[in-house]
């Protein structure tokens, strides 16, 4: 139930009303009530806004979009895994060992059992610095400049 609303029994086609369905579009949007109101051809009246969002169909819509919203952004690390894990096995398949090992190197990062580290900077970029200047670095007080070209 949301809002009182059993959304297996929802509408599953627009509203005949134009007004009212581009009412429940811009609700569902995360428009106000007010400002799908006016956006969706109506003259300014907070009392009929919030009248007409919670009339059953116009409510209805408004909970099918968003169900429907929400059922077509839905990605999950399941959902990725499970991709990574088929490609792994297509390529296992097809014999393409560097694309298996390359899926499941994903799923391992996926899983959060796999921490992929890397190094940004050159080699040796802090050692210019003292102990103290690194430490003030690492805590957000100061900036690295960069060295010119030839002082590397």
């Amino acid at each position: 139930m949301f809002c009182g609303i059993d959304r297996k029994r929802i509408a599953v086609s627009p509203l005949r009303n134009t007004r009212q369905e581009a009412f429940a579009q811009l609700l569902a949007k995360g428009s106000s009530k007010s400002a799908a109101y006016v956006g969706s051809g109506y003259k300014p009246d907070r009392h009929h806004a919030a009248r007409l969002a919670t009339k059953g169909p116009v409510a209805q819509r408004v909970a099918e979009l968003q169900q429907r919203a929400q059922e077509q952004t839905q990605v999950t690390i399941g959902s990725l895994v499970a991709a990574a894990d088929e490609l792994r096995e297509l390529a296992i398949e097809h014999k393409r060992i560097s694309a298996g090992v390359a899926a499941v190197r994903e799923i391992g990062i996926l899983t959060g059992l796999r921490i992929d580290r890397r190094e940004i900077g050159a080699a040796g970029e802090f050692d210019r610095l003292s102990d103290q200047e690194l430490m003030r670095l690492i805590e957000g007080e100061v900036e690295l400049l960069p060295l010119p070209d030839d002082a590397r």
